[in-house]
Formats: structure tokens, sequence, C-alpha cells
């Protein structure tokens, strides 16, 4: 997706590990100088095998897990209460699952495939927004998934 889109910002884990307020502040920063722009501000914990293997020895793998999916989660919040972004692609099984229930969605409505296994659904949070939510979990989708999906169909 970074290589089709551009914008991008990476969450460092060590320092979610130590100081997830600054992190989380500094993604959201991003976010809001996206926002509106030509590209699709892309926010990723996304590491190599060898460095995802570090993180877990080092902080744990339930605890680098979970701050990683509660930092996604509070990003999502910000997002569409104070950008008014209401189309979300998450990637990652358990982050789309920490992201829905942070949102306060309770039910989807598939609006149309992505990729096989991959829909983008319609859901509505506690607040009674309408959001278009991609959740993709596992190894679906290509390597031009994102790009591709990101495309509403002509």
């Amino acid at each position: 997706m970074a290589a089709h889109r551009g914008a991008r910002f990476a969450l460092d884990v060590d320092r979610l590990m130590t100081d997830a307020e600054t992190v989380t502040s500094e993604a959201l920063a991003f976010l809001e100088a996206e926002t509106g722009a030509d590209t699709v501000p892309l926010i990723t914990a996304t590491a190599g095998p060898d460095d995802v293997a570090r993180v877990q020895r080092r902080w744990g793998r339930a605890r680098s897990a979970d701050v990683v999916e509660t930092a996604l989660s509070r990003i999502a919040i910000v997002a569409v209460e104070r950008h008014g972004v209401r189309r979300i692609l998450v990637a990652g099984g358990e982050s789309s699952g920490a992201v829905v229930a942070a949102l306060g969605v309770n039910s989807l409505r598939v609006r149309r495939v992505a990729a096989p296994g991959v829909a983008w659904t319609t859901g509505v949070d506690d607040a009674g927004r309408v959001l278009d939510l991609c959740l993709k979990s596992g190894n679906f989708g290509d390597a031009d998934f994102f790009a591709a999906a990101w495309k509403e169909p002509e």
C-alpha cells in the first residue's frame, strides 16, 4: 500500500511499549496532516519476521500484540470521532477485531468483495455513524491487495 499511495506512518512497537501516548499522538498528528489529501494514509505496525521475533522476545507475544491493537483502536476512534473518517481498512485478524470492538460496531453488512475471503462491509458504531470497513485477516489477498481493495469499482 505504501508503494502505491505514499503517506505512511510506522508504529515503533518498542516505543509503544515504553511511551504509547506519545507514539499514538504522533500517529494521530500524521493522520490529521494526511486526512483529506490525495493520498490514503497508512498507519502500520508491520515488521519483518526477525523484528517481530525480537519484539516478542523482549516484551512478550501477548503484551506486544495488545499494545499494538490498543494503539490501532485508539487511532481508529479518534479518526472517526475527530476527523470524520468513515472508511477504514484493517489488516490482521486480532487487530480487526480490536478496532471493530473499540468503535462499537455490533454488526456488519457485506457491501462488496475486495478479494476472495475479504469484503468491504458497512457497519454502524455506537454513535450511529455509518462506517465502511474492510477487515483483512491472515494471508488473504495478493501483493496488490491494499491498493486494489481501496479503489471502488466503476
